[in-house]
């Protein structure tokens, strides 16, 4: 099941870097993330990357673990729970790049060696964010005409089989 994180401006909520006030650590890391996606040509939303931040230090307050540690199990719950849970308290748009930008900033961790000790590697967490959000391989948003399908595969009477498609 493919899932689509996206910004709803008519609901009227506010940037995430208008909005949210980074401690200054984070702020580095927001600038050293935004520097190495621009070098490497990976895409990143700075106000998503501002909400993975915050969502992240929040939830490593609540639970003690490292906001370095990202595991395959917790990753979809981070997204579609942590992340959407944190932007509606904090009355903050979730952004449309979520995805993209957390893709981009675990590659940035994993590059750095900065992902913390009982992280799951990086191939697990790529695996997942692709099997459960519109990203390609590539950790770029899908083009919308990749998620209409193949063609269903129907027998035919003498056991070949033939792509189902318009007749002329």
């Amino acid at each position: 099941m493919t899932r689509q994180i996206v910004t709803d401006p008519a609901a009227g909520r506010r940037s995430a870097r208008s909005a949210v006030p980074l401690p200054a650590e984070l702020r580095q890391q927001r600038c050293e993330v935004a520097r190495y996606a621009l070098a490497e040509g990976l895409p990143l939303n700075l106000d998503a990357i501002t909400v993975v931040l915050a969502a992240k230090q929040f939830e490593s307050s609540t639970d003690g673990r490292p906001v370095t540690r990202w595991t395959s199990t917790h990753l979809m719950g981070f997204l579609w729970g942590t992340v959407v849970d944190w932007c509606r308290t904090s009355d903050v748009a979730v952004p449309a790049a979520t995805a993209e930008s957390l893709w981009t900033y675990l590659t940035f961790l994993f590059e750095r060696g900065e992902l913390a000790s009982g992280s799951s590697r990086l191939a697990d967490l790529r695996e997942v964010m692709v099997e459960h959000t519109n990203l390609s391989r590539a950790g770029r948003a899908a083009h919308p005409s990749s998620r209409a399908g193949r063609a269903p595969v129907l027998p035919l009477r003498d056991g070949r089989r033939k792509v189902a498609g318009p007749t002329t």
